[in-house]
């Protein structure tokens, strides 16, 4: 099933698409910034928690700059496409 959900998400996205991943944690979110035509992603920053508001401020600065067009949330991909921990 996951599977399933990922190739519908990959799939709805504009040629081209840049993606953003977030790992969230409680004192810091790490931003990795990907594209479809390579399949990689590179870590851009990380932000040091301090409110909701500010982190909000943080990625939808990140977002706009980057003309993001999708968000990976806490999904651990392993390079074999299995998932990770």
């Amino acid at each position: 099933m996951q599977q399933q959900k990922s190739h519908n998400f990959w799939n709805s996205l504009p040629d081209g698409a840049r993606v953003l991943g977030l790992d969230i944690g409680a004192t810091t979110i790490g931003v990795a910034v990907g594209a479809l035509t390579t399949g990689v992603a590179t870590g851009l920053q990380t932000i040091r928690r301090t409110s909701i508001k500010a982190d909000a401020a943080a990625l939808n600065k990140i977002i706009l700059d980057y003309d993001i067009k999708g968000l990976v949330i806490g999904w651990p991909i392993n390079m074999d496409g299995t998932e990770g921990r």
